[in-house]
């Protein structure tokens, strides 16, 4: 297959399928949890502020999330690109030499300079959360 061509018409990009680990885990998964109603009774009991050593409000609030994602599915986003929402449409043909020229300047590669690398340290940045044992801020005892 040519490199930056794609796949080839009727040519599945991923020819396997998915492994068969994956699909024996998560059957493992609904099976142990009976079908995922204990871990909704899980995040229930944390939302509502139930389950020791979860009681904050970022484990109350990432309980919110979950539900609300797995209930509701996430939130859409879309962007109005026809100038629908009230914005007028653009049209290249109306737009200055000028304006031309900062847009083909957005268009071109950035200049290749090395990209600084940062490397952080668990604790090394004053505004870390503490480390804790999953979405809680408190450790469990164990």
């Amino acid at each position: 297959m040519p490199v930056g061509r794609g796949f080839q018409k009727g040519q599945s990009g991923n020819p396997g399928g998915r492994p068969k680990a994956y699909t024996a885990i998560a059957k493992l998964v609904r099976d142990r949890t009976d079908d995922g109603a204990k871990l909704v009774d899980f995040a229930i009991r944390v939302w509502n502020g139930e389950v020791d050593g979860m009681k904050t409000e970022r484990s109350r609030s990432w309980a919110h999330d979950w539900l609300t994602d797995r209930g509701f599915g996430k939130p859409q986003e879309f962007l109005e690109l026809s100038g629908g929402s009230g914005a007028p449409a653009l049209d290249d043909r109306e737009l200055t030499d000028a304006e031309l020229a900062v847009l083909a300047k957005l268009d071109q590669p950035a200049e290749s300079s090395p990209t600084p690398v940062l490397r952080l340290v668990p604790g090394d940045r004053p505004d870390a959360a503490p480390a804790g044992d999953g979405p809680g801020d408190e450790p469990s005892a164990g």
